[in-house]
């Protein structure tokens, strides 16, 4: 049986336009998204399979995907920079 995203109103699982995505280990993030959830489920409780699913994290996703892009052509700009000293 697929996981449902735990957001109100929401039972999307996953198909090959909604990815969902099990609640994080680490604890800040744990509370963070635990939270978020609860702020429209009084008292939701998070459990080994709690999953979100990628429509609650869109505008989060695009920007990183604009930083991850910036960051790669940074990385790409000093790799190709080439120093040549003259003595």
């Amino acid at each position: 049986m697929p996981s449902r995203c735990v957001a109100a109103g929401c039972s999307n699982t996953s198909s090959e336009s909604v990815s969902v995505y099990k609640f994080p280990k680490q604890e800040t993030l744990l509370k963070q998204w635990t939270k978020q959830v609860q702020r429209t489920r009084a008292n939701w409780v998070p459990t080994a399979s709690s999953t979100l699913c990628s429509e609650h994290f869109e505008i989060l996703l695009r920007s990183l995907k604009i930083l991850f892009r910036s960051l790669e052509m940074i990385n790409s700009c000093e790799r190709n920079n080439y120093v040549v000293r003259t003595q």
